[in-house]
């Protein structure tokens, strides 16, 4: 069968503050990104946590997670969202443990209630977490980072996921 044209994109983001604005523009613009891509991954990493300052807000990381999910809402678009992992230095996982288990539980809202088939949740930090700390860790380029085997579960966890919603 004929493949539509695909197009892909990178943008980086921080802070939920970030998606924030992608949600915004997405809302009051003709070229919103829920309109350009059928699908659309968010993975939100360990900024929020590691260095709160730099992302400013008024509200609470995890209402500004909830913020985020209540803006794609509206979106026909497919949306995953990646869980977050670990940064190897802080052995503290209280904070990413709750944020991760919050997105599993804002997409499952949306499922159950709502009946939204497009949105799921990618539980990459949840596999992650045994191969988080040392001496287990899968080391990347700085201690924020995962190597190249954790980057391709993620997209074997992603690809079996969009296989889900066919």
């Amino acid at each position: 069968k004929d493949m539509p044209m695909m197009r892909f994109d990178f943008g980086q983001s921080n802070c939920y503050k970030d998606l924030l604005h992608f949600a915004d523009v997405d809302a009051a613009n003709d070229r919103a990104i829920s309109k350009n891509y059928t699908l659309i991954v968010f993975g939100i990493g360990i900024w929020e946590v590691v260095n709160p300052r730099a992302c400013k807000m008024q509200r609470n990381v995890t209402q500004r997670l909830q913020d985020s999910f209540d803006r794609m809402r509206d979106w026909a678009t497919a949306v995953m969202w990646r869980t977050s992992g670990y940064d190897a230095t802080n052995s503290d996982t209280q904070l990413l443990d709750d944020l991760n288990e919050r997105s599993r539980g804002l997409a499952k809202k949306l499922q159950q209630e709502e009946g939204r088939r497009n949105v799921d949740v990618v539980d990459w930090g949840k596999a992650m977490l045994p191969r988080s700390f040392p001496p287990q860790r899968i080391q990347g380029d700085i201690d924020a980072h995962y190597g190249l085997e954790a980057r391709l579960l993620c997209i074997q966890m992603l690809v079996h996921k969009l296989r889900q919603l066919e």
